[in-house]
């Protein structure tokens, strides 16, 4: 399965792992697949591997359609598009990486229109002014908005609004 990958943490299980996967059925388990897929290349360097599984990665993550509309959502999302996009860009892909950089940047601009200036935090949704600590985690990680407020996301995470669906994040 996809969690050897991470329970190793070796390129050649985490090979074997995506090789052997079927395609990913819905958002979160094609975003996981593409987060997989990229680090796979970047740490291995296998060009056959990749060019199996990142246009399925990608074919999965355009099409998965069942995103929240959650800012961790969105922002999990948004990072596996830039790390496929960097990924196809070193395998020679510009076309389907430039795909992936343009995905990432909409994402990204719903992200930035989240923004609580007035807590230096970006806003769990749309309309709303819960900020979890697991949704700004991805957003700082993933580096989704500008240097400035990514470095007013380190410095007020603690504040965030702590849910206990942030803990059982963090502890996977």
């Amino acid at each position: 399965s996809l969690n050897d990958y991470y329970r190793t943490g070796t390129a050649a299980v985490a090979g074997a792992a995506l090789q052997s996967a079927v395609a990913p059925q819905g958002a979160l388990e094609s975003a996981f697949f593409a987060l997989c897929a990229a680090a796979h290349y970047r740490f291995s360097g296998d060009k056959v591997i990749a060019a199996q599984t990142l246009p399925t990665a990608q074919k999965a993550l355009v099409n998965c359609g069942d995103f929240s509309v959650q800012t961790a959502s969105l922002a999990l999302r948004a990072g596996a598009f830039v790390q496929l996009g960097a990924a196809l860009d070193e395998l020679g892909e510009e076309g389907r990486a430039e795909f992936c950089r343009q995905q990432a940047e909409e994402l990204r601009q719903g992200i930035a229109a989240r923004w609580c200036d007035e807590r230096g935090l970006v806003a769990d949704e749309e309309s709303g002014d819960q900020a979890s600590q697991w949704a700004n985690a991805l957003v700082l990680y993933f580096a989704l908005v500008p240097k400035d407020k990514l470095e007013r996301i380190g410095e007020n995470i603690g504040a965030a609004d702590e849910r206990m669906s942030d803990l059982w994040h963090v502890f996977f």
